[in-house]
Formats: C-alpha cells, sequence, structure tokens
C-alpha cells in the first residue's frame, strides 16, 4: 500500500519532464524513475498476497502510461518485465496454482502488451541492452498468444535482434528463434 504508493507518487513527478540530456539533474531523474520503478516491481511480486487484485491492475495501467514517456533504461526494463510477468500468467495451460492471487486475477496486460511491444519494436536499434532483452521476451510471450499481428511483430523483432551489435542480443534472438520454432509461432 503505502510504499507503493510513494513509488507511484514519485514516479509521476519526474517522468515526462523535459530534460537537458548534458544536464547532471537530468540524470538524476532518470536514476530516480529506474529505481522507483523496480520498487514498484519488487512491491507487486514480494507483497501480492497484501495488495488486492484492482490495486495491482491500477498500478500496472499507470506503469504502462509512464513506459510511454520515460527514458530511464531501467524504468523501462521493470516495466517491460512486469508487463511480460503478468501476460505470461494468462497463457493457457499455466499452473495458476503456484502464483500469487494477484497475478491470477489482474487481467488485461494482454490489451497493452501489443502496444508496448510495438514501442519497443520502433526504438528497438536506441534502446539499451537490457531493454532489448526484455522485448524480445515480451515479443515471444505476445506471439505466443496466437495473434496475428503479434507474431508478425515478434518475427520483425527477431530480425532487428539478429542485427544488433551487441552479441548477448543477437545470442538471445537466436534462442527464442529456435523456442519460437518449436512451437510453431
Amino acid at each position: 500500500g503505502c510504499i507503493g504508493m510513494i513509488t507511484v507518487i514519485i514516479l509521476a513527478n519526474v517522468t515526462g519532464k523535459p530534460r537537458n540530456t548534458n544536464d547532471m539533474h537530468a540524470t538524476c531523474l532518470d536514476d530516480l524513475e529506474g529505481e522507483a520503478a523496480a520498487v514498484t516491481r519488487q512491491i507487486l511480486l514480494n507483497h501480492a498476497e497484501h495488495i488486492s487484485a484492482e490495486n495491482t491492475k491500477q498500478y500496472l495501467v499507470y506503469l504502462v502510461g509512464i513506459f510511454f514517456n520515460t527514458q530511464s533504461p531501467i524504468a523501462r526494463a521493470n516495466i517491460v518485465w512486469l508487463i511480460s510477468y503478468y501476460c505470461l500468467r494468462q497463457l493457457p495451460d499455466d499452473n495458476m496454482s503456484s502464483l500469487p492471487s494477484a497475478a491470477v486475477v489482474v487481467s488485461g496486460m494482454a490489451v497493452y502488451a501489443p502496444n508496448v511491444l510495438r514501442e519497443l519494436t520502433r526504438r528497438f536499434v536506441d534502446e539499451e541492452i537490457t531493454v532489448k532483452l526484455q522485448a524480445l521476451r515480451l515479443g515471444l510471450i505476445v506471439a505466443l498468444k496466437g495473434d496475428d499481428a503479434g507474431r508478425s511483430l515478434f518475427l520483425h523483432l527477431l530480425e532487428l535482434a539478429r542485427y544488433d551489435m551487441n552479441y548477448d542480443v543477437r545470442d538471445c534472438a537466436r534462442w527464442i528463434r529456435g523456442l519460437a520454432n518449436n512451437w510453431d509461432v
């Protein structure tokens, strides 16, 4: 409750503010955004039994909105991870008994995932490595959902990752492509 609200208030006050990239203050705001998103992620995961499903959904929807405005790679990676986590929990044949109750009840992240993936694909070349790796994970989950548009977006993302300058991103894309081929994605 209270700590979650504090991190959301911090995110609300620093996200999307105009910044001079050479300004040390801008770097501090980016760091603060990233840390607030990381704390929110930990609260949602470690204290799910104390947070109602409705509050969890409100936090997640708010974080999705922040995703489109933040420049902080840490915040972006954490938000994409959370979207992936809750989308993954909605896949059919998933063993729901081992998940926190909020993870089962929170639905609707699958609605936001394609838009977030579209934005990640559009900015993929300029993203930090951690965000690129989370984008590949989200892409696979969206493709597994069975939507043809999601599949084609995922395949385009894999092509972008195939030629990335970072070998970790390229290796991850090859590994995910192998998984996707096994599942006929």
